[in-house]
Formats: C-alpha cells, structure tokens, sequence
C-alpha cells in the first residue's frame, strides 16, 4: 500500500498538464521516459483516475481500464511493479495490447489440480462468431503459457496461429505459476507437490484436452508443444493410441524431448538429489527482481550463461532488448520430483516412468523397474521441429525418436537454433512456425476433399500451397513499396522462387506416385530429398506417406 499510497500523492501534486498529457496519451509505454522510470504503480493510478475513472479494487480496475495493467512497465522490475506483482493481469494484458481478445478458464483434473487456460479466441481479434480450429499450445519446463506470447505479433506463435484463423488455447500444467491451486492440498505441502511429467500427461493433458472440445464443441484439435511439452504430448498419445488419435489431428513437437541419453545438459548430473523442498525454482517476486536486475546491461551475460548450461542458449537469435522481459516470466517454477525424472531419464538413457527404487516400484509397477513408454504405439501423426545448436536434445536422440515412431509426417531441422529458440527465438516466424502453418493449410486441404479422389486431394493441395506462398509474394510487394525498393525486382525473384518450389514439389510427388506405392520408396526419397532440402521437401515427404498409406 505503501506504493500506492506514493502514487496518489504525486497525482494530488501534479500540475494540470500533467493531467492531460496522461489522459490523451492512455498508456504507459506512450509517455515521456521519465513517467515509465518511476513506480509502475503511479502510471497505472495515473491512467486509472484520469483515463478510465477512479476504481479502488484492482479486479475493478483490470476490468474497466485493462490497458492500464499490461506490459508497457516491463522494463522497469521495481518491487511494486503490477507486471510482476500480478500475473493474472499481466498475461491478458500482453494479449490485449497487441489488439486480440483474451480469455481465462479453469479446469479441474481428476487428482484435483486447478489448471488455468488463456484463450485468444477465434480469429482473436474479432467477435465473429463461426467454429475455428481450436490448437492447444503446450509450455516446455520452466516455463508457462506465457512464454507462446512474449514476443512481437509476428514473432509469436501464439498470435501467428490467431491471425491464421484458429482458435488458440494456452495451458498451463500442474505447479507453474498460473496452476497453483489444488481442491485440497495447498501449495506449500508435500502432497502438492508430489508429482512428476507421468502425471502431467496422464491427468492435465487429457482433462485440457477435453475441456476445449467441450468448450468449441469440435471434434479434435492440433496439438503443439515445447521441450517438456512434447514430452508429455509423447507418453499420453502412446499410453492412450486410440483415444489420441480421436481427438488430436496433428501434433507439433519442437525441440522434442524424449531421450536424453546424449544430452549435455547440465541436468545430466545427479546433483539436483540435493535440493532441499518440494518446489524447483519457483516464480516469486525475488526471482522476478533478481531476472530484472542480472538481465540488463553488463550484468546480463550471468543469465544468458545460466540458460546455456541447461538448453544450449546462444542468443544467436534473440532480441537481446526483451531478455528481461523472458526472465520476468521464467523459471515459472515445478516440483523437484519432476526435474528428478529428467535427471533419471538423462542417467538411463531411456524413456521410462519414474522411478521410485526398487520396493515402491512392486508397489506401483508390479516390477522393480519403471516401465519403459513405448512411443512406437502412437498414432497420432507428429511432426519434429530441432536445432542443431540445442545442447538439451541433440541429433543422435533425435534420430532415435524419429526411427521408432510409425507416424511421423516430416522432421525439420535447423542448424543455427538451439533450446529455446522454438520459443523465443526471433527465426521462428519464418521457419518452424510457417512450416507448421503449411502443414496444417494442407491437411485443412485434404479433410475437406476426402470425399473425392486422391488426385483432386493433390491438387488441392498444391494449388493451397502456392496461393499461400503467392500470399508472401504480395506482402514483399507491398513492403518494397514502403521501403522504397524497386517493386517489380523483388517480387519477380520471389515469384521466381514460389515457381521452383512448386515444380520441386511436384516432380517429387510425381515420382512417389508413378514409381511405387511402396512404404519402403518413400523411406529411399525422405533420405535423399532431407540431405538436400531438409525444411522444404518436408511436406513432400508428408503429401506421399498419407497417398502411399
């Protein structure tokens, strides 16, 4: 209160140009330097009484003057700062300032975890009713829901997949900072904390699952995860095939994590048996103070090495300016149970539940060991998205992963990513998530035509693709004409390039189909085509394994 109560006092003293100069400007960020220097809580008071009236109750005060409660202090880290003291307002204010609607919904799992989903419904920034594909985006560990929106609109996946048409839910598991409620333990207790990724995915995931069907009344819905995040995604959809393959069309696995037995991590040493407490790094105010404080100026290299001793962090493709703005949201906190069977899965090499010892395993597993999940079983069809510079899964993992699944559509790599770059990483926009985007409009394509024939399904699809890739051929037009570049050379090159693409598509294609319909035809062109194109011939490889299956 203390805070607040300075706030007031230099409203009371300040001049009448003052007054106006907030209320026409209405945001923080929109101010004078010298007004976004001080207490945070003075701007939002500022805004509150002389842009939206005065309101006592914070609830109160989000509802009527929302804006006044977003991101735009976000680099000030002082200690009564709203944007750290309030994440419940700070979340959909991100989403509201970037013009999108925002929403937030509980559910509640079987084992009773409260669990908080953020919503940017429909196209997200429209009231239009109309069903849109509802995609469920999934945090990696650490992390939270937040992290899909931390970036720019047109750096964040979260937004991308908005103004893409879809309906985007946000989750959050068990323990991170939005889920910490439960119908009967509270979070400082041991029983709250008891548990591990083997509860994430067989209690959080299927109740968030079944909670946004229910909600968008659709029949199934995309899935894409991060780092823990596909982790999950992996042992639910091969412990429960059939009923994953129901509800979940697609699944996007960036930065995969499944084995770990070559990672360089520095979870790779036992050491993390000697934490004290329940709770791994948690989010708290002094976590957030401390990211504010080592983040920024010559201090900032401390968290940039921290990050790259567990993930590989090279900052390669980072706006190094929002790195204060990452570290405000993240560790998001978990338990330590949960950082252990990372620990147990790094130590063993394999993908296994976890393990208790030996006695409490006969008591749950009916064997001394932890079972071993089976990836193999799923049906759901993933797509891998990794990074040559990830320290955290490395190639040899990946290619593990990617022999024993049966239902890989493609595998993207890029070489100059690491960890978190499927994230945060400014490189995205224009790789893993438009490939993700061109996937999902050709499998839109073929759902669609599934009544007709497999040949009209192709050109469907083909001609889907080059109308989108014509879509960037318009955009680079109409930024040349903005920056003054010669029109007509730029988009004759892009043009140029949309023609090579579609006639390496399609002569692949081709050659899928005239030479053999044979699964092992299709295996010989994924090697020869991946040594030469990885990130395009992506989705040849997809189009020929669903014509051959």
């Amino acid at each position: 209160m203390k805070a607040i109560a300075t706030a007031e006092r230099r409203i009371d003293d300040s001049s009448q140009q003052w007054k106006e100069l907030v209320y026409w400007h209405r945001r923080c960020a929109a101010l004078p330097n010298f007004a976004c220097n001080c207490v945070c809580t003075e701007c939002i008071f500022l805004e509150i009484k002389f842009g939206c009236g005065r309101v006592e109750n914070s609830n109160d005060a989000y509802k009527c003057c929302p804006m006044a409660f977003n991101n735009a202090c976000k680099d000030s880290f002082l200690e009564d700062s709203y944007f750290l003291q309030s994440r419940q307002f700070c979340f959909c204010g991100i989403i509201v300032r970037e013009g999108y609607r925002c929403e937030e919904h509980s559910v509640i799992t079987e084992d009773g975890y409260i669990l908080r989903l953020q919503r940017i419904p429909n196209d997200g920034r429209s009231s239009r009713s109309g069903q849109k594909l509802p995609v469920l985006l999934q945090h990696g560990l650490l992390q939270s829901a937040s992290d899909w929106v931390l970036n720019s609109r047109n750096h964040s996946l979260g937004f991308i997949l908005a103004d893409a048409g879809f309906d985007v839910w946000l989750s959050n598991v068990r323990g991170n900072v939005y889920s910490r409620r439960h119908v009967s333990f509270h979070p400082k207790s041991q029983e709250f904390w008891a548990f591990t990724i083997d509860q994430m995915a067989n209690y959080d995931l299927p109740a968030i699952i079944n909670f946004v069907l229910n909600e968008t009344s659709a029949p199934s819905l995309h899935y894409a995860g991060h780092s823990q995040g596909t982790t999950i995604g992996f042992i639910l959809f091969s412990e429960r095939p059939t009923w994953s393959a129901a509800k979940v069309k697609t699944f996007h696995a960036f930065a995969p994590v499944v084995y770990l037995g070559n990672t360089k991590s520095a979870l790779r040493h036992p050491m993390i048996e000697m934490v004290g407490g329940y709770e791994f790094m948690p989010s708290t105010r002094f976590m957030k103070w401390l990211g504010g404080k080592l983040c920024t100026g010559k201090t900032a290299f401390l968290c940039q090495n921290a990050l790259f001793l567990f993930v590989g962090c090279d900052f390669l493709n980072f706006n190094m300016t929002r790195l204060p703005v990452y570290m405000a949201h993240t560790p998001s906190g978990t338990s330590v149970s949960n950082i252990m069977h990372f620990s147990q899965m790094i130590q063993k090499g394999e993908f296994k539940k976890f393990d208790y010892g030996s006695h409490e395993n006969k008591k749950l597993y009916n064997q001394p060991e932890s079972p071993t999940y089976n990836v193999g079983n799923m049906l759901v069809p993933v797509v891998l998205y990794w990074g040559g510079n990830d320290v955290f899964t490395v190639e040899s993992d990946i290619m593990r992963l990617s022999k024993e699944l049966k239902s890989t559509l493609s595998i993207h790599y890029y070489h100059d990513s690491d960890h978190v770059d499927f994230v945060w990483g400014t490189n995205m926009a224009d790789g893993a998530y438009r490939r993700m985007l061109e996937l999902e409009l050709i499998i839109i394509c073929l759902n669609l035509l599934a009544k007709y024939s497999k040949i009209r399904q192709l050109a469907c699809a083909i001609i889907l693709f080059i109308i989108y890739r014509l879509g960037s051929v318009l955009s680079i037009v109409v930024l040349s004409k903005q920056n003054g570049v010669k029109i007509w050379l730029r988009g004759l090159v892009y043009l140029l390039h949309v023609v090579v693409v579609f006639c390496f598509y399609s002569l692949s294609i081709i050659f899928v189909l005239v030479c053999s319909c044979h699964k092992g035809a299709v295996t010989q062109m994924e090697h020869f085509i991946l040594k030469t194109d990885i990130n395009r011939s992506s989705i040849v490889i997809f189009i020929a394994h669903y014509f051959v299956d």
